[in-house]
This record gives C-alpha cells, sequence and structure tokens, in this order.
C-alpha cells in the first residue's frame, strides 16, 4: 500500500514537473447544482514514446515506476509509422464544454457537449448497444455518474512521438486552436437531403409506406437496408425514446432524441481538411488522392442531409410531438 502510494506522488510529481504549461482551465463553473464544489484543471500532460515504443514522462519510463501495463507501451511498428510520417505529437484536451484532437498542433474533427450532452450520449449508447455490439447499459451508468466530474475537468493529454532526424520541432495547440469554435460557411448549401423512416416492431424500416422487405422483394437481395436489432426497437419503447434524427451541416453531426440534442460531432472546412493531412500521411499509399479529397472536403461541410428516424410506440404510450429539427 505504501508502495504503490509513493509510486502514485512520484508519477504525479513528474508529470506536473514536466509540463510547463498553465492549467487548462474548463469551461463550466466549479459550483454544482447541488450546491457543492467541483473544479480541476491540470497542465498539459506529455507523455513520451521511444523508439521502442516504451511511454515514459521526461525520459522515464513508466515501467522503471512499476507500472507494467499496456498504457506503457505502444507496438514499435506504430512509433515508426509515426516518425515516417512526421506526426510528433497527439493531444486530446477536456475543455468542460468537449472533446478536442490535435495532431501536431492543429484541430481535428471532434466532440461537443451540452449540459445534459453527456447523459444524453449515455441514453444513445444505451439504444443502439444491440446494434454495435456495445454493453450499453453499462456505459450509460458510467457516463451518467462521470458527467459532472467530466464537465468540470480541465485536461490535456498529448504522446509525443520521436522526431524524424532533421525535423523542426512542431508547437503544441494555443488555446485559439483548441477552443475555437467551428466556422460556418456563409454560402447556401450544395446539397440538401430530408426524409423520414418509420420502423416496426422488427426493427424493418420504411419510407414514404415502401417497406424494405418490398425492396428486397423486389431485387431479390434479402439483406434489409438501414434495419435495425428488435432489441433496440425494444429499448426504445421502454425508455420512451420515439424518435431519433441525424443532422449534417457546416459545423458538424448533430444527433436528437425526442427532439431533444445530444454530443455533437464539430468540424469545420479546415478541420476536415486536416485530418485528411493526416491521413494521407500516415498512409503513404493514399497520399497521392491528397488534393482530390481535398477538394471534397468543402462538399462535405456543405452538404445539409437530415435523417429522422420513428419508432413504433410501446403500448399505452402517448404520442410525443416531433418535427424535423433544422
Amino acid at each position: 500500500m505504501r508502495k504503490s502510494m509513493f509510486v502514485f506522488l512520484m508519477v504525479a510529481l513528474l508529470i506536473v514537473s514536466a509540463c510547463g504549461s498553465p492549467a487548462m482551465m474548463p469551461a463550466t463553473r466549479a459550483e454544482t447544482e447541488s450546491g457543492e464544489t467541483f473544479l480541476v484543471a491540470l497542465p498539459r500532460v506529455v507523455l513520451t514514446a521511444d523508439q521502442n515504443g516504451a511511454i515514459g514522462v521526461e525520459g522515464l519510463p513508466l515501467a522503471a515506476l512499476g507500472l507494467n501495463t499496456a498504457l506503457g507501451q505502444l507496438d514499435p511498428a506504430l512509433v515508426k509509422q509515426m516518425q515516417a510520417a512526421g506526426i510528433q505529437h497527439i493531444e486530446l484536451r477536456d475543455s468542460g464544454e468537449g472533446l478536442a484532437i490535435m495532431v501536431n498542433g492543429k484541430r481535428l474533427p471532434g466532440v461537443q457537449w451540452g449540459p445534459e450532452g453527456i447523459q444524453k450520449l449515455g441514453d444513445v449508447l444505451y439504444l443502439l448497444g444491440p446494434q454495435l455490439g456495445l454493453q450499453g447499459e453499462a456505459l450509460q451508468q458510467i457516463l451518467t455518474k462521470l458527467a459532472p466530474i467530466i464537465q468540470r475537468l480541465g485536461l490535456s493529454v498529448a504522446i509525443k512521438f520521436p522526431a524524424a532526424a532533421g525535423a523542426a520541432e512542431m508547437p503544441f495547440a494555443t488555446d485559439e486552436v483548441a477552443l475555437a469554435a467551428p466556422k460556418p460557411i456563409e454560402v447556401d448549401p450544395s446539397t440538401v437531403a430530408k426524409f423520414e423512416v418509420k420502423y416496426d416492431d422488427q426493427g424493418v424500416p420504411s419510407i414514404m409506406g415502401v417497406s424494405a422487405r418490398d425492396i428486397a422483394a423486389l431485387t431479390g437481395n434479402n439483406a434489409l437496408p438501414l434495419a435495425l436489432s428488435p432489441d433496440v426497437i425494444a429499448r426504445a419503447q421502454a425508455a420512451n425514446i420515439q424518435n431519433m434524427q441525424v443532422t449534417t451541416g457546416p459545423t458538424g453531426i448533430t444527433l436528437y432524441l425526442n427532439g431533444n440534442p445530444v454530443p455533437k460531432l464539430v468540424w469545420d472546412e479546415g478541420m476536415v481538411g486536416n485530418i485528411i493531412d493526416v491521413v494521407s500521411q500516415a498512409n503513404p499509399n493514399l497520399a497521392v488522392y491528397n488534393g482530390t479529397l481535398k477538394q471534397l472536403a468543402p462538399v462535405l461541410t456543405n452538404t445539409a442531409v437530415s435523417v429522422l428516424l420513428h419508432f413504433p410506440l410501446a403500448e399505452g404510450a402517448e404520442a410525443l410531438p416531433v418535427k424535423m429539427q433544422d
């Protein structure tokens, strides 16, 4: 017990002493709804990977402190790939309002949540658990319990890879980059698509009265596009989730449950361009398509698609007002 506490203190001191950046203050206020106070803001935590994949802090391997876990070791081939691609560091930053992802200090698409967004994300995972092969109930409980902490936690964790010989050092993202809101496009959408899907008790979808079974019969293909597991339908009825909507736009993808927004995948043309660069760097075979993909980035961010899914009501349930969100 004493050894474990000593190791914990050593790691904590190393992390704090190794990071010269200021505290990453969360955007959420410290006072909770119950009147308690909770806020934790830490400096940027930078973990380093050596050529063999060993993770350390300030050059001291975590294994030297007795932390022989999977987190203390990366595949050396992955480190070599990052080095060859010129990827010097990857950073995840929790601002209390969302999770920003940066590579070499450039912002990639991330996640943004509102005051109740994390709990709503738990509801989505609970609903779609059978479809995605996830333990939806467990994830929902974890997110619900941890939501007040996550929203009041200012934390940035970066992993730094060895730089290629002669490469200039890449700076970490500034607050202006990490916390910036997506930049909307001030033009009309290039493509607009809106449609509604209605499900039966077995999870079979239909659009404008045409069932997926009808399409399967006409085409001779037994696959049912957009079909959901009957377990998903049962969960929706048990939780009185009557509809879910997916909407894309110039600043990201938003999910709605019963008309209420859940955490949003945020992007803009610059973020999409950055992730195309990262993928091209990490996969040389795709580098030749970089220019073409960059041309598609404005198309992706300037496409407006809204899909409204209707689930069958549980017996005795009263229908909720529903409209397609813009």
